[in-house]
């Protein structure tokens, strides 16, 4: 099936795809918390590259996700109330401890124990051996800290010129520029983002996320051949990887207009990227698709 109308209903929604949509009960407009923790024991040093992820227990999806400050803190602007699992991985999704927490009005903030520290051996092709490899100076990650305290909360253009300054200070840092990228997406400067990723993805080229991230950042650009290049090294080294999976539908609707052929790409993204399923819901609203949820 080909369509003309919808189109432009995937690629539209490329703007949001460095963050997470916000979660909507369908019941009225939900109350938000901010929600705030901190990592302790696990061995390091340095708690620089982590990253805690939240999923809504209610349908599974993945809420957003906020990079761990070397102190071990985190926090999250505004969730939702309600139960989420809460994920402590690396930057390349490799699991360190699960939890489960509740957001509201009374929260306090979330201490995780972590276990002994399981980056001391990382598996090949990982963030952690790159980051071992390449440690960064105490102003560099002085930058970094800052530089992620700001994207936050959401400020997102003094955001951008801390994370320059550890970029320029540190140029083979994947962290500050794949932090930088996501600070110019916010602020609607894609070339700069497009530019950033690229840099990450030179140096960690075993990254889905990057690889994805730069799609993204290149389908906004309308540069599509380069844009599915990438969301497809993506899923070769992560077949999971919803945001690429998001990234090919949008490119096979934009280019061939094919439902069937962007369905199962915009399906195997739903759970993780609420666009995609808002793109499903408009979508099947309109047209009479198989495998329409």
């Amino acid at each position: 099936m080909r369509v003309t109308g919808y189109v432009c209903l995937v690629v539209c929604l490329f703007t949001g795809v460095h963050g997470y949509g916000q979660y909507n009960s369908g019941s009225g407009r939900p109350t938000y918390t901010e929600f705030r923790g901190r990592l302790l024991e696990g061995g390091f040093t340095s708690y620089e590259g982590l990253v805690v992820e939240v999923t809504n227990m209610r349908d599974r999806s993945i809420r957003d996700h906020a990079y761990v400050l070397a102190d071990g803190s985190f926090g999250f602007r505004s969730l939702p109330d309600g139960d989420y699992q809460v994920r402590v991985t690396t930057m390349y999704d490799n699991e360190l401890m699960s939890t489960l927490a509740s957001v509201g009005p009374a929260s306090s903030p979330l201490e995780i124990r972590l276990r002994e520290n399981k980056l001391q051996k990382p598996p090949a092709g990982s963030v952690s051996l790159y980051q071992l490899n390449h440690p960064v100076s105490k102003q560099v990650r002085k930058l970094l800290d800052r530089g992620q305290r700001l994207l936050h909360e959401e400020r997102y253009d003094v955001a951008a010129e801390r994370l320059r300054e550890a970029a320029n200070d540190a140029p083979d840092c994947v962290q500050a520029h794949a932090s930088l990228g996501m600070a110019l997406s916010h602020m609607g400067q894609w070339d700069g983002a497009s530019q950033e990723y690229r840099a990450a993805v030179a140096l960690d080229p075993k990254n889905s996320v990057l690889h994805s991230n730069l799609g993204a950042a290149l389908s906004v650009l309308s540069r599509f051949d380069e844009a599915e290049q990438e969301a497809k090294t993506a899923l070769k080294l992560d077949p999971r990887n919803p945001r690429a999976h998001f990234v090919i539908a949008g490119v096979v609707l934009h280019r061939r207009g094919s439902l069937e052929e962007a369905m199962p790409h915009l399906l195997a993204a739903q759970d993780a990227v609420p666009s995609a399923r808002t793109a499903i819901q408009k979508i099947c609203a309109a047209n009479r698709v198989e495998g329409c949820p």
